[in-house]
C-alpha cells in the first residue's frame, strides 16, 4: 500500500471517530435538558403574601398565559354576649384561616375554595335549644388550636411578610375547635355566627374539626376530613363533609355518581332566575332531598370540576348530596348566581325522616377523604 493511500486511510478514520464523538456528545446535551429534549422541568406554584390575613397560591397554566389562584383569608372576629340578666362577657367567636376562594388571574371567583365540615344541628333535640344555624369555617364559631402551613414540607408563617414562595406541594393541617351557635343574640346572623354561653358564661365545645389538605401543581386538592363529636345526645338536621360550589358566570351544568350519572342543566335569566333542565332522560335534581351519590362534576366554559368523597366502613356506602341554587333575583346582584352541592356523610332530619337520623354521643368522629380536580380546557 503507498503511503499516500494510507495516510487517506488514517484521516477518514480520524473524521469518522471525531463525527461519531460528535454525536455523542450531542445525544448527552440533550438528555440531560440542555438540547431541549430532555425531562422539563416540574411545574412550581407560588405562595404569595398579600397582607397579614389574606395570602395565594398560584398555579401556572399551560401554556403559561394563565393562572389559577386559591385565595387563603384568615377569618377572625370577637362579640360581646349576654349570657344572664346583666351579665356580658367578651369573646372571639371565630378564628382560622379559611380557603374561600379559587379564581382565574384577573377574574373574579369561579369557585368556592373552602375545606370545611360545616354542620347544623337540631335544635329541636333537649340541650340543643337556639342553635338553629350553620357552624364551621367561613359561617363563625370555628376557632383554630393549631393550623400548620408547608411548602414541600417546609413550615412557613402566612402572617408573616414571607414575600414569595414557590413549590410543587402546598399543605396545610388544622384543628379547631366548633362552638354551639345562639340564634338568639342579637345581630346574629349565618356568616358571623355567635357562640352560645352555659350558666356559667362559657362557650359549649359541640365538636373538634381537623383536616389534612394537599394541594399540587396539576389542579388538584385532596384531603382528609374528620369532626369528632363532644356534646351526647347530639343529632344533625345536616353535616356536610364536604361542598362544591360554582359561580353561574362559570359552570352551566352538573352530573352526579348515581346510578344513571345524572346530569342537569342550570341557567340564570336576565331576571337572575334559575332554571333546571334535566339532560336526556336524567331525573331533575329535587332540591328537597338528599341523593344518593360519591361525587359530582360541575362543566362549564373551558373549565370542568369533579370533587369525590369517600368514607371508611362502616360509613363506605352513605354519601348524599344535596342542592341548592342562589340566585340574585330579591337583590338584582348576578353575584349571587351560582349553583352549591352539599356532600353530606350521614342523613339529615331536615331531608330525612326523623326516625332515620342517628344521636351521635361524645367522642364519635365522623370522617370523609376528599378529591378535587380542576381540568381547563
Amino acid at each position: 500500500m503507498s503511503s499516500g493511500n494510507s495516510l487517506k486511510r488514517i484521516t477518514a478514520v480520524l473524521f469518522l471517530a471525531a463525527f461519531i464523538a460528535g454525536s455523542a456528545c450531542g445525544k448527552q446535551s440533550q438528555a440531560s435538558g440542555e438540547g431541549g429534549g430532555g425531562k422539563p422541568e416540574p411545574v412550581k406554584m407560588s405562595i404569595r403574601y398579600i397582607s397579614s390575613n389574606t395570602f395565594e397560591i398560584r398555579v401556572p397554566q399551560p401554556p403559561g398565559n394563565e393562572v389559577l389562584v386559591h385565595r387563603f383569608v384568615r377569618q377572625y372576629y370577637s362579640n360581646t354576649l349576654a349570657y344572664g340578666e346583666s351579665q356580658h362577657k367578651t369573646l372571639v367567636c371565630a378564628d382560622v384561616w379559611y380557603p374561600n376562594s379559587i379564581y382565574f388571574d384577573g377574574e373574579p371567583e369561579c369557585i368556592q375554595g373552602n375545606l370545611n365540615f360545616i354542620y347544623l344541628v337540631n335544635d329541636k333535640v333537649a340541650g340543643f335549644e337556639n342553635e338553629g344555624c350553620h357552624v364551621g369555617a367561613g359561617h363563625g364559631c370555628e376557632i383554630k388550636n393549631s393550623q400548620l402551613f408547608y411548602a414541600d414540607g417546609e413550615a412557613f408563617d402566612p402572617s408573616t411578610n414571607f414575600g414569595e414562595i414557590e413549590c410543587e406541594e402546598f399543605r396545610v393541617v388544622l384543628d379547631a375547635n366548633c362552638y354551639a351557635v345562639d340564634v338568639t343574640q342579637e345581630g346574629h346572623k349565618s356568616g358571623r355566627a355567635l357562640l352560645k354561653l352555659d350558666s356559667s358564661g362559657n362557650p359549649i365545645l359541640t365538636a373538634q374539626h381537623s383536616y389534612d389538605a394537599l394541594y399540587k401543581p396539576d389542579n388538584t386538592i385532596e384531603w382528609d376530613n374528620s369532626l369528632t363529636i363532644h356534646r351526647n345526645g347530639l343529632q344533625f338536621k345536616q353535616a356536610h363533609g364536604g361542598m362544591l360550589q360554582g359561580k353561574a358566570k362559570s359552570f352551566n351544568m352538573i352530573t352526579i355518581g348515581d346510578e344513571n350519572q345524572s346530569t342537569n342543566k342550570f341557567v340564570y335569566n336576565a331576571d337572575h332566575n334559575c332554571t333546571i333542565t334535566p339532560i336526556g332522560n336524567c331525573p331533575k335534581f329535587d332540591v328537597n332531598r338528599f341523593h344518593t351519590a360519591s361525587w359530582v362534576k360541575m362543566f362549564g366554559k373551558g373549565i370542568t370540576v369533579t370533587q369525590t368523597m369517600e368514607q371508611p366502613a362502616p360509613r363506605s356506602a352513605e354519601n348524599y348530596l344535596m342542592f341548592i341554587f342562589y340566585s340574585g333575583a330579591s337583590s338584582d346582584d348576578s353575584s349571587l348566581d351560582r349553583c352549591k352541592v352539599y356532600m353530606q356523610p350521614m342523613r339529615g332530619v331536615d331531608h330525612f325522616s326523623t326516625a332515620n337520623a342517628e344521636i351521635f354521643d361524645k367522642g364519635d368522629i365522623l370522617r370523609a377523604h376528599l378529591k378535587r380536580t380542576i381540568e381547563l380546557n
